[in-house]
């Protein structure tokens, strides 16, 4: 079974898109309409809509450019392609909160997460473990967390999307970072509301403040790298020096 969907009884449903912009409200922090249980499995390949980051309109935006496609021989392309997508689904779903996979467009991939730092060390592990494995693929990564302004199923695959500053934010940051980097972007007059996540083995390098088109706000840069010989793959807990004053 590669996907489940959930039939209910029309008057149980929630339409997400009448509601975009608003705060969800429901008692223990779950929407109206979501009646239900999702159904959960050992097996489970991937987080479900119910899973997607969403409480008091949060979320870090994860985008994963993938570098390298143009460069290969038509033969090569799906296999290469097929083993970053089934690495990045894996990983997703063994982080101690899954990740969430919005969608994926000729390489580019959309993820959110629930914190900062879970997406640190996402991308961490997974720049280790390309590097590793000597993969013909490389990515750049890049990463916004705050606030969104709406969201709602998508009207094709029925995913999460979101909307919002914080999506063209981390696009920008993904198109500008280095191959193989995994780069933080914060707005310079957020930092002191940031608290700097728990992430180990990360070397974390501050790059200077940035203008991006179509961002309004100087970003505070931050390039994070798994630090050399060490093991991120294990569960995020030791803080890295990721705040600076400025």
């Amino acid at each position: 079974v590669r996907r489940l969907l959930q039939l209910v009884p029309k008057q149980y449903t929630f339409d997400y898109f009448s509601f975009r912009g608003m705060r969800e409200s429901a008692p223990q922090g779950r929407p109206e309409g979501r009646t239900f249980p999702p159904t959960k499995s050992k097996r489970q390949l991937s987080a479900a809509f119910v899973d997607a980051p969403y409480l008091n309109n949060h979320v870090t935006i994860v985008f994963i450019r993938t570098v390298g496609i143009d460069d290969l021989q038509d033969d090569e392309v799906e296999y290469n392609s097929d083993r970053i997508a089934k690495m990045i689904r894996s990983f997703l779903i063994k982080l101690e909160r899954p990740g969430y996979e919005c969608q994926e467009d000729n390489g580019v991939w959309m993820l959110a997460f629930h914190s900062l730092g879970s997406a640190i060390h996402f991308g961490s592990h997974l720049v280790a473990k390309l590097e590793e494995s000597k993969a013909l693929l490389s990515v750049k990564v890049g990463i916004q967390t705050g606030t969104f302004t709406s969201m709602g199923p998508h009207a094709v695959t029925g995913r999460a999307d979101y909307f919002g500053p914080v999506v063209n934010r981390a696009a920008r940051i993904a198109a500008s970072s280095t191959v193989g980097e995994v780069l933080v972007g914060i707005p310079k007059n957020e930092l002191s509301l940031v608290d700097p996540p728990r992430v180990r083995n990360i070397e974390v390098e501050y790059k200077g403040t940035e203008s991006f088109k179509g961002v309004n706000i100087e970003m505070a840069m931050f390039s994070c790298r798994p630090r050399p010989g060490s093991d991120v793959s294990s569960k995020h807990n030791n803080r890295p020096r990721l705040l600076k004053k400025l």
